[in-house]
């Protein structure tokens, strides 16, 4: 629907949006380092850990997508013959997960953490605001790789960007990439003002990541592009279970949390209700056509329903993180 851009150098045709990913990295590396000293961390580790990062998270990413497109990258397509192992490396085939390359930056510092019997909060939160300028780079340019929109915006007084753009052909479609750009972009003005603030270690991270993932269970449901889906079943968004995933993960943390810091299971377990509301209606927008509901009403209602689980669980996080710092 929309074309690759690609810049020639010499004979080479090479895609911008890979040299975009290239300079987010840079960006974000740099950023990483400068302010590792916030987080008491030395510079020569810093180097370190953000070298590791970049391998691990590009090795993830590269693996999620991999792993779920694996007869579209490992077989041949006309006589279905296997390739081996060697696609995996040709990163100009096919593409790369953003939920996995946050799994890879998370298991290195984590690992790194466990390895020195330190706790890895304090190194999540060190990754926490360059993460979050790689994510809005690489979701403003996403357009450029030819992916990020969404269906036929029908309403005419809805056909301006960022809502929607215009095709080469001239239709108007959901402008997906800049609303998952703008959300981006909401997250980052929120951590630097959080930043500032007396947090628990670790909480930062956690403001990333909740309403990144929360907006995703939504925006992911608007793609109509090529957006990864199981091959055996093109119905099911990867991104939108493993952002449902993450969340799940991050509810199951501060259950936890809640109760070592001598909260009730009641108290503990009260986001949860929200969790499944959440993706209750998550699920209904993916299946509109079989409820005789409005499409726009189901969607509007999980539009909703993934800003109340980012305030709830957000708000579970400040609360348990003042309760923390008032007991050090």
């Amino acid at each position: 629907m929309f074309p690759i851009i690609t810049w020639q150098i010499g004979t080479l045709s090479v895609p911008v949006y890979a040299l975009l990913l290239i300079l987010a990295t840079i960006v974000s590396i740099c950023l990483f380092v400068l302010d590792a000293g916030r987080y008491g961390l030395s510079s020569s580790r810093a180097w370190r850990l953000a070298g590791l990062s970049t391998v691990s998270g590009l090795f993830f990413a590269r693996l999620v997508y991999c792993m779920v497109r694996y007869e579209y990258m490992f077989h041949n397509a006309m006589d279905g013959a296997y390739l081996g192992l060697l696609p995996f490396f040709y990163i100009d085939q096919g593409g790369l997960s953003l939920p996995g390359l946050l799994l890879g930056v998370w298991g290195t510092l984590f690992v790194d953490a466990k390895v020195r019997r330190i706790p890895a909060g304090r190194q999540l939160d060190a990754a926490t605001l360059p993460l979050a300028v790689f994510v809005t780079i690489a979701r403003w340019g996403k357009i450029l790789s030819g992916q990020g929109y969404g269906g036929v915006v029908e309403t005419p007084w809805l056909c301006f960007f960022p809502f929607a753009i215009q095709d080469p052909y001239g239709d108007w479609l959901i402008a997906v990439f800049a609303l998952e750009g703008l959300v981006a972009l909401l997250i980052l003005g929120r951590l630097l003002y959080l930043r500032r603030k007396p947090l628990a270690s670790g909480d930062l991270y956690l403001y990333f990541l909740i309403p990144l993932y929360a907006a995703q269970i939504f925006l992911e449901s608007l793609h109509q592009d090529d957006y990864l889906r199981l091959e055996s079943n093109g119905f099911i968004r990867i991104n939108q279970v493993l952002a449902m995933a993450g969340i799940l993960v991050i509810a199951a943390w501060l259950t936890i949390r809640a109760r070592k810091q001598g909260k009730s299971w009641w108290q503990a377990t009260g986001h949860w209700l929200v969790v499944a509301l959440s993706a209750g209606a998550a699920i209904a927008a993916e299946f509109y056509e079989k409820l005789p509901y409005p499409e726009f009403l189901l969607y509007a209602i999980s539009a909703v329903a993934q800003v109340v689980l980012a305030v709830v669980l957000m708000q579970r996080v400040w609360v348990l993180g003042k309760q923390y710092i008032a007991q050090q």
